[in-house]
């Protein structure tokens, strides 16, 4: 019974710090995640078109919003082709990447019949390691909009938050390109 008493005692301050410490991590997140949202008009804003040819109907438009310091603080990218839309935005705070956010649109066949579909996801940073990713998608002929579907916690891997960082470090490159 006291050896119970003790793992029961354990496991109890365990989830409690762990608790915390992820409520610390998300409202250090969505602190600087408003923060950003909240003063977009008052930072420089920079922006890059990529097209392959003149042919392609591929085109990439990738903004870019730099604090007073100079400071990347957020970096969005959009594609646009042929009903299907794909937005990636990426929030910075000292340098580091906070939040990734994507959305996509497309059309999808049924039955022969076109349908539209949506995906989101979002993606909790701190100290450049996932603690939280979520994801929401409106199922080809689902009547609800994306907004009214609960998100669903993904379990990530080390080689999901490796593309991320990767394509967060990428777009922080081009950033500096187009200044």
């Amino acid at each position: 019974m006291k050896k119970i008493l003790i793992t029961l005692t354990v496991s109890l301050i365990s989830i409690s710090i762990f608790s915390q410490s992820y409520v610390k991590k998300q409202s250090y997140v969505r602190k600087h995640f408003n923060e950003i949202e909240n003063n977009l008009n008052t930072y420089s804003e920079k922006s890059y078109t990529y097209q392959p040819d003149e042919e392609s109907p591929s085109q990439e438009f990738y903004y870019f919003w730099f604090d007073k310091a100079g400071h990347l603080v957020k970096a969005q990218k959009k594609m646009d082709v042929h009903g299907y839309y794909d937005e990636e935005n990426f929030y910075f705070f000292d340098g580091k990447l906070i939040f990734y956010f994507w959305n996509s649109i497309g059309l999808t066949s049924s039955d022969g019949l076109m349908i539209q579909y949506e995906i989101e996801e979002r993606v909790y940073f701190y100290n450049q390691e996932i603690f939280e990713y979520f994801t929401k998608n409106s199922n080809a002929g689902d009547d609800k909009d994306i907004s009214e579907i609960k998100n669903t916690r993904v379990e990530w891997t080390v080689e999901m938050q490796e593309d991320i960082i990767k394509r967060a470090v990428d777009i922080t490159d081009l950033s500096t390109k187009s200044k």
